[in-house]
C-alpha cells in the first residue's frame, strides 16, 4: 500500500487574519490551529503514527507499506511524475491511500469518489512603458487596468457560465444517482453561507449549490495587481496589470486543451491598444475512482462498521494532481478518506485541525477495520494521544518545539522541524454540522466501495512489511473517462 501525502503549505496570507501566527501551533478549543494543520501536515502524520502505533502494539504490519510525501502539492507536483516514471519497481504497490480531503460532517463516513482538475494561468497587460501621469497622458493611451477588468468580465455571462467558447464541449453530465444522493447529504445552504462568511450565494444557473462545487468547472480570479497601492492618491495611468486566474474542471475536461482554448479567447478579446501576455503557470486533470473495485468496496465496508451509518459519497471541489499520475504511471487507484472537517479553513487564516473530537477518533476503529492496508486505525488516535502528551492539560498551549521533538523520532515524511502551521479558527460549525446534525443516512447505489476488514486484496499472501518513506516534489494528472454507476450494495 502506498501511501501519499504533502508537507508544503499554501502562504499564510493575509497574516493579519490569523488569531495566532501561522507557524506556531497552538491547540484551542479543540483543534489544532497552524498553516498546514489539516492540508497536509495533521492527516498525513496520523497516517505515520498509526503504522508507528501498529508496529509497537503488533510487531508487524498486515502489508507492504510506502510512504511517498512531497513538497510541491500546492503548486501542482511539477516533478512527482519523473519520480514515479524513475522509480517504479520501488513504488509498486496494489492501492494507493491518501488523507487531503474531508467529512460532510462530524462522525458522517465519507468516501470521495472524484476530484475536481485546475487550470492555473497569468494575464499580463502592458500600455505605455512607465506609469504616466494622468492629466498630462490620461484619455490619449489605453489604461491596462480598466483593459483587464473589461477583459476579466468576459469570462461569464450574465447566468453565472464561463463564456469561453468550447469550455464545456468534454463536461459529463451527472448521473441522476448522484444529484438524488447529494441531495440526501447533511448539507444546507444557509450553513454553508454563514461558514463562508459571504452576504449570498452565488454560481451557475439550474445547479444546487453542492453540484456546481463538486462537478460543475469553474473560472476564478485568484488576484489583481495594477497600478499605485499605498495610502492616499497617486494619479498616474499605470504602465502593468496582472490577473493571476485558475480554472477548475471536472470530467472529461483536459487542462491542456483548455489552456489553449482560453488563452486563445483572452488574446482575441483583448484590444490591440495594449499587449497581452497569458503565461501558464500549473495544471491537472481531474480524477474519478471506480467505486465498484474490491479496494473500493473494502473502503466502503470498513467506513460503514466504524461509524454505524451509511456512507456519504461525493465529490470533492479541490484538486489533488497525483491522483491521476499514480494511475497513468503506476496503474494505481486512489482511496480518499479524509480526517477534515467543512470549517478546517484550509488554505485561509486559522487553518485548524481537530483533536479531541470523539467522532473523529472512529478513525481508530475505522483503519483498524482497513485490514485491506493495513491497520491505520490507531493512526488518529495516535496521533491526538502524542498530542496530549506534548501538551497535558493544557487548552492553549504552543507546540512548536515539543512536537518538533516527537516527530524527529519517528520516520515522519513531515520532517519534525516543521510543525504545522496554524492560527486558531473562529469556531463556526460546519456547514454540514449546522444544517442537520443527525444526518439522514445515504442509500448505498450499486456500485459503492465495501472493504471488509478480512477481505483484503491478496492479504492472504502476509507480505513482510516494507516501509519506504520519500520525500519529494509531485506532478501533474490525468484526468480518467469513467463511466460512474450507482455503488452496489455489497
Amino acid at each position: 500500500m502506498l501511501i501519499y501525502g504533502h508537507y508544503d503549505v499554501q502562504p499564510p496570507d493575509p497574516l493579519e487574519l490569523w488569531q495566532t501566527p501561522p507557524f506556531e501551533p497552538v491547540i484551542r478549543d479543540g483543534r489544532l490551529i497552524a498553516r498546514g494543520s489539516t492540508d497536509n501536515k495533521g492527516q498525513i502524520f496520523a497516517h505515520v503514527v498509526g503504522v508507528e502505533k501498529t508496529l509497537q502494539s503488533k510487531g508487524d504490519l498486515p502489508v507492504n507499506v510506502i510512504f511517498l510525501v512531497e513538497g510541491e502539492e500546492e503548486t501542482g507536483s511539477p516533478h512527482l511524475e519523473d519520480f514515479l516514471r524513475k522509480h517504479q519497481a520501488a513504488l509498486a504497490a496494489d492501492i494507493v491511500v491518501i488523507s487531503d480531503t474531508g467529512m460532510v460532517a462530524p462522525g458522517v463516513p465519507t468516501f470521495t469518489y472524484g476530484l475536481r482538475g485546475i487550470l492555473c494561468l497569468e494575464v499580463r497587460l502592458t500600455g505605455p512603458a512607465v506609469d504616466l501621469h494622468s492629466g498630462i497622458f490620461g484619455g490619449s493611451v489605453a489604461n491596462p487596468a480598466m483593459v483587464l477588468v473589461e477583459l476579466l468580465a468576459k469570462l461569464h455571462d450574465e447566468h453565472g457560465k464561463v463564456a469561453v467558447p468550447g469550455f464545456y464541449d468534454r463536461v459529463k453530465p451527472l448521473e441522476s444517482w448522484e444529484r438524488e444522493r447529494w441531495a440526501t447529504l447533511p448539507f444546507n445552504d444557509q450553513a454553508w453561507l454563514r461558514t463562508t462568511g459571504a452576504p449570498a450565494l452565488y454560481g451557475e444557473e439550474g445547479f444546487s449549490n453542492l453540484e456546481r462545487v463538486w462537478a460543475r468547472p469553474t473560472a476564478e480570479i485568484n488576484g489583481l495587481g495594477s497600478g499605485y497601492q499605498g495610502e492616499g492618491p497617486k494619479t498616474i495611468v499605470p504602465s502593468r496589470a496582472t490577473a493571476k486566474l485558475s480554472f477548475r474542471l471536472v470530467p472529461d475536461q483536459d487542462p491542456t486543451e483548455l489552456c489553449g482554448i482560453i488563452s486563445k479567447f483572452l488574446t482575441q478579446n483583448c484590444p490591440p491598444t495594449v499587449a497581452v501576455d497569458v503565461i501558464f503557470q500549473h495544471q491537472g486533470k481531474p480524477y474519478l475512482v471506480e467505486l465498484g473495485s474490491p479496494f473500493g468496496q473494502a473502503a466502503q465496508r470498513a467506513l460503514e462498521k466504524t461509524f454505524g451509518q451509511p456512507v456519504a459519497f461525493i465529490r470533492e471541489g479541490g484538486s489533488i494532481p497525483i491522483t491521476q499520475s499514480f494511475k497513468d504511471v503506476l496503474n494505481l487507484d486512489t482511496l480518499l478518506l479524509g480526517l477534515a472537517l467543512p470549517d478546517a479553513k484550509a488554505h485561509s487564516p486559522n487553518e485548524n485541525f481537530p483533536i479531541e473530537n470523539t467522532k473523529m477518533k472512529k478513525y481508530v476503529a475505522l483503519f483498524v477495520s482497513f485490514v485491506l492496508v493495513f491497520s491505520t486505525g490507531p493512526a488518529f488516535a495516535g496521533f491526538i494521544d502524542t498530542l496530549k502528551g506534548l501538551i497535558p492539560g493544557h487548552h492553549e498551549q504552543p507546540v512548536k518545539q515539543r512536537a518538533h521533538a516527537r516527530t524527529k523520532s519517528r520516520s515522519n515524511p513531515n520532517k519534525g522541524d516543521q510543525p504545522a502551521e496554524n492560527p486558531s479558527p473562529n469556531a463556526e460549525a460546519s456547514p454540514a454540522a449546522e444544517e442537520s446534525p443527525a444526518p439522514s443516512p445515504v442509500p448505498v447505489p450499486s456500485a459503492e466501495p465495501s472493504v471488509d476488514n478480512n477481505q483484503p486484496a491478496a492479504a492472504d499472501q502476509s507480505p513482510k512489511p516494507v516501509s519506504t518513506q520519500v520525500t519529494l516534489q509531485s506532478s501533474t494528472a490525468t484526468a480518467p473517462s469513467v463511466a460512474i454507476d450507482p455503488p452496489p450494495l455489497y
